[in-house]
């Protein structure tokens, strides 16, 4: 089973979560990850535990372990690959400080021949101010910072201006059923706690959309449970029986291609056919025998699968999504079919 590996420095925080959260939202099938550090600490942070605790994650027995090369050597996805570029943005100085401080040692312990990754000062409502370009970025990823944002319009315009033709949005967030009450949002606890800035699911599918993310994506979704009492009770107080959703979504930057679904009663995006078929290379390190595009989308190596005109451009009609060179997709779009037999749930 392919192994996902998210190393920091002291394995006690952010790769521990990162870890956690992959395995309890990806298939069991599919892959499982591991975290590791280049200067492990003793334990896991208690705060992280608290946190992970409150969305039904219980990290208790979980350590710290060190980053060797013989870890290294077992990933399958090792984050992140010698051969690409990485931009880290961060508002607080004194991290981006100890991050660049690490870089050349991280690197030379992965073995890595050279840096492959930067980090800048910055907010992700304006990655202009940290120098990134338009349309220069590859994928864009975020892991459950965006509802903490202010102003995530913003956030999600960044995104798409940044992101290559091609690209993609790669990111898990908190979402929720209904819109939120002012009192939630004013409430610094739950701020912290990263709930009052859940957005509505469905304003968010209107967001995106608008923006130009034409045909969002689920990759994986789960309901989060508080089970932290006075944290629920708060909620309650607040917000009644609002639910609360973790949700990974892929966003792709296909403007010329993907044209927006229609929706039946029961809330499935309904896509076109044009007869197009796609055939998984299995050339993604990690996923050479079936690649998962989204929650109902699994393409198994060699195969040829029948896929929308949307599902056709994202994994690389005429050679633009970044995933083209990893799929064979034969079709055009002379001729129209109706809608697509296949659905995906938003």
């Amino acid at each position: 089973m392919p192994l996902v590996l998210f190393a920091c420095v002291h394995n006690a925080g952010r790769s521990q979560m990162s870890a956690a959260w992959f395995n309890a939202l990806a298939s069991p099938d599919t892959a499982r990850a591991a975290s590791a550090g280049t200067e492990p600490a003793d334990m896991v942070h208690p705060v992280v535990l608290l946190a992970m605790r409150e969305v039904g994650i219980d990290l208790s027995a979980a350590k710290p372990q060190k980053l060797t090369k013989e870890l290294a050597g077992k990933a399958s996805l090792l984050l992140v690959g010698e051969h690409g570029r990485v931009i880290g943005i961060d508002f607080t100085k004194e991290l981006i400080q100890i991050a660049q401080q690490n870089v050349g040692p991280y690197c030379d312990k992965i073995l890595y021949s050279r840096p492959n990754m930067e980090f800048r000062e910055g907010h992700i409502e304006d990655l202009g101010r940290a120098g990134i370009a338009n349309e220069s970025i590859d994928i864009v990823i975020s892991n459950c910072v965006i509802n903490l944002s202010p102003d995530k319009e913003q956030v999600m315009k960044e995104a798409f201006r940044v992101l290559a033709v091609g690209g993609e949005f790669f990111f898990s967030d908190l979402y929720c059923n209904r819109r939120l009450p002012k009192a939630v949002k004013e409430n610094k606890t739950l701020w912290a706690e990263g709930i009052a800035g859940a957005l509505y699911i469905e304003d968010f599918y209107r967001l995106v959309k608008a923006i130009g993310f034409t045909d969002p994506r689920v990759l994986s979704s789960n309901q989060v449970m508080i089970l932290d009492d006075d944290l629920a009770k708060i909620v309650t107080d607040l917000a009644g029986d609002v639910e609360l959703f973790a949700i990974t979504h892929r966003l792709f930057k296909l403007p010329e291609q993907l044209e927006t679904p229609t929706q039946d009663h029961d809330h499935v995006a309904q896509c076109e056919d044009y007869g197009h078929v796609a055939v998984y290379k299995g050339t993604i390190r990690g996923h050479e025998h079936v690649y998962q595009l989204d929650d109902t989308h699994k393409f198994m190596t060699g195969a040829a699968t029948p896929v929308s005109g949307n599902t056709a451009a994202m994994v690389g009609e005429e050679g633009v999504s970044w995933l083209s060179k990893h799929f064979q997709v034969t079709g055009i779009r002379d001729t129209h079919y109706g809608l697509f037999k296949d659905s995906i749930l938003l």
